[in-house]
């Protein structure tokens, strides 16, 4: 299992944070691309998540498909 330097002075911790937690999902987004013409999407762009991202979400029960669904909203 990997750790989380959760800590100020960057120690890794077993117990990180909520916010040491979102500061590894602050870069992930997905990206919807949308015809100027219509105004329907075109095409999704789903975040390419890490290995200790997918870690995380696997520990808070979190479905891998919450940030890989070909269905969300955009």
């Amino acid at each position: 299992m990997r750790l989380l330097s959760a800590l100020p002075e960057d120690r890794a911790s077993k117990a990180p944070t909520t916010a040491r937690v979102f500061d590894q999902f602050a870069d992930t987004a997905r990206h919807h691309l949308t015809s100027r013409q219509t105004g329907q999407p075109v095409q999704t762009f789903e975040p390419h998540l890490t290995d200790l991202q997918h870690q995380i979400l696997d520990l808070l029960t979190i479905p891998r498909d919450a940030y890989h669904s070909a269905t969300a909203d955009p």
